[in-house]
C-alpha cells in the first residue's frame, strides 16, 4: 500500500509492506477490532522499520501476578497444613501482601502500561547507543466508535 493524502492523491513517498493475512473481526465488538488493528500496526512496525517486539513493559506485569499468586498459594497451603488458629499471622501477612501487590499492579497498568498496545526495539546503526524504543498506544473508549 501506498500513503497518500486524501485531498490530492499525491504519494508521500512512504511504501509500506502490508501483512497479507484474512483478519474477521465482529463490526460491533469495537474491542475486538481494536485488538485486531493493533496486532496489525505492531506486524507493520516490525516489517517496515525493522523493530523487534519487546515485551518487558508486559513481563514487569506478570512478575508481579506470578508473586501475587505464589503469596496467595502459600497462604492456602498454610492454612491447609496448620488450621485456622494457627494460621492466623501467617494468613494477615499473606492478604496484606496481596492486597499491597494488587495495588502496585493496578498503579503499574494504569500509569506505566497506559493504552500502550506495542513496544518496539530499533537497534543503532552505529552499534554505540542503547535501541531506541518505540511504542504504539491506541485508545478507543467504551461506547464509541472513534478509534485514536
Amino acid at each position: 500500500a501506498v500513503v497518500s493524502t486524501q485531498s490530492t492523491g499525491k504519494s508521500l513517498g512512504c511504501e509500506f509492506i502490508m501483512v497479507e493475512s484474512d483478519i474477521i473481526v465482529n463490526k460491533w465488538n469495537t474491542q475486538e477490532i481494536k485488538r485486531a488493528l493493533d496486532e496489525q500496526t505492531g506486524k507493520i512496525l516490525c516489517n517496515n522499520f525493522n523493530l523487534v517486539e519487546s515485551h518487558k513493559v508486559f513481563d514487569c506485569r506478570l512478575f508481579l501476578c506470578t508473586i501475587s499468586v505464589l503469596v496467595a498459594g502459600f497462604g492456602v497451603a498454610w492454612d491447609y497444613l496448620y488450621p485456622h488458629p494457627q494460621s492466623r499471622p501467617v494468613l494477615v501477612v499473606c492478604v496484606a501482601t496481596y492486597f499491597v501487590l494488587s495495588s502496585i499492579i493496578t498503579a503499574w497498568i494504569m500509569f506505566v502500561e497506559k493504552d500502550i498496545s506495542f513496544t518496539g526495539l530499533e537497534n543503532d546503526k552505529t552499534g554505540m547507543d542503547p535501541p531506541n524504543v518505540w511504542y504504539w498506544t491506541s485508545n478507543i473508549e467504551r461506547h464509541d466508535t472513534i478509534y485514536t
